[in-house]
């Protein structure tokens, strides 16, 4: 069946710059912190660089929806947060030395190890805080429903998401039922990583890229979606990709 891999680009964390990786709870910014002044990018366009990807913001992103659920009232703290970000990091390296995909079991093996971990850092003191590690559990508990059965299936085996094709239609209609709205937010996700992989390839040819989505709701109303499609949409626009959103009731946009 098809698979929709969670974290394909996790090997471009080698990539970048250590100053990139930010996993110190007290520099990270609130997911929904997005800068949309419009008026002074269009005043520094000339000087600005292409907005880069935040590949650990959006890895980030998949991994919470999954511990959550997308449930509001799961929110993770900024220690959490924190936590987690320098999971996926160590995560994501030790699967690059292994010369393969990255998957959310991957992800719960590290934090079942940073749970047990009795070492100690350089200068002695636990390497982990006990309350990391009592977290660090718990996260890895939650992800464990992502690993087995129909989830399990979806979304934790290798493969590519979303080959290229003239035409590709997709239905995600067994996942628009009440209690899937985390897996329904991570399919969409990952076909916006295959449309962002289209579009950086194509951005320095004369046709544009469209990106329509009809049923919109799924995209505005969820807490941790919309950011993410608020940065992305962002970043498009000057590699000539625009994000279309389609809904039959403006109630379906949050406030």
């Amino acid at each position: 069946g098809t698979c929709l891999p969670v974290f394909p680009d996790s090997h471009l964390i080698m990539t970048l710059a250590p100053e990139k990786l930010v996993v110190d709870e007290n520099q990270l910014k609130d997911i929904g912190d997005v800068d949309t002044d419009d008026d002074k990018d269009d005043k520094d366009d000339k000087d600005d660089k292409d907005d880069e990807r935040d590949v650990l913001g959006e890895m980030e992103i998949a991994a919470i929806l999954m511990i959550t659920g997308g449930e509001k009232d799961e929110k993770l703290s900024r220690a959490d947060r924190g936590l987690l970000r320098r999971a996926l990091v160590m995560t994501a390296e030790r699967v690059y030395g292994e010369k393969r995909q990255m998957l959310p079991s991957d992800l719960k093996a590290t934090l079942e190890t940073i749970a047990t971990d009795m070492s100690e850092k350089p200068g002695g003191g636990p390497r982990w805080h006990t309350k990391m590690q009592s977290r660090a559990s718990e996260m890895a508990l939650a992800l464990e429903l992502m690993t087995e059965g129909f989830e399990g299936e979806l979304f934790n085996r290798e493969g590519e998401a979303w080959p290229e094709a003239d035409v590709t239609i997709v239905d995600l209609g067994y996942l628009s039922r009440e209690g899937y709205e985390s897996q329904m937010a991570l399919a969409v996700i990952s076909l916006a990583n295959t449309v962002n992989h289209i579009a950086e390839r194509d951005q320095f040819k004369e046709r544009s890229t469209l990106f329509d989505i009809d049923e919109a709701h799924i995209v505005t109303a969820n807490p941790l979606v919309a950011p993410y499609f608020a940065k992305m949409s962002k970043m498009w626009r000057k590699l000539g990709t625009w994000l279309w959103l389609a809904t039959q009731n403006l109630k379906d946009y949050p406030d």
